[in-house]
């Protein structure tokens, strides 16, 4: 599943795979262990991070958007529900984690966990390990609605 899950432009994939077991198999049961990664690497969920415009905290946005009125309100005015409902996880998702953990090697399929700046998962799907490269492509020119094709279906396959 590791070599067919290539990522285009990463050089060395190997460096960005954290498969020692000793500090990564943190499985407990629950549906957010996961996250004991942040220990390790907290700065992970910093991707997209905020600008402060006049160096002094008074005018402090989300790179994403999350915060931008004009934005928020063009997603409020949107008569899909899942689309709207989409729209505003994309805002809110700092970075995505593709997880390949004993289900996914069970299943055949990689998780994708969209993860906002706490840390918290905010949206799921799963990919074909051979599709992975297609979507951190996807990522980087369309948003969380494209990608999972309108339809707000958590832990649904992203076909690419």
């Amino acid at each position: 599943m590791k070599k067919s899950a290539w990522v285009p432009g990463v050089q060395a994939l190997e460096d960005r795979i954290l498969d020692d077991e000793l500090l990564y198999a943190f499985e407990d049961g629950t549906e957010d262990s996961w996250r004991r990664i942040l220990v390790r690497m907290p700065g992970l969920t910093d991707f997209k991070g905020v600008d402060d415009y006049n160096g002094d905290d008074s005018d402090i946005q989300y790179r994403s958007g999350l915060n931008d009125e004009e934005i928020l309100a063009g997603i409020d005015e949107e008569e899909d529900e899942d689309v709207k409902l989409l729209s505003r996880l994309d805002l809110e998702a700092q970075t995505t984690v593709y997880l390949l953990d004993r289900e996914a090697i069970t299943t055949g399929m990689i998780k994708v966990i969209w993860v906002n700046e706490n840390g918290q998962s905010v949206w799921d799907n799963v990919v074909k390990p051979g599709t992975l490269g297609d979507l951190t492509l996807a990522q980087d020119y369309s948003n969380l609605v494209e990608i999972v094709n309108y339809q707000a279906v958590r832990g649904a396959l992203i076909v690419r």
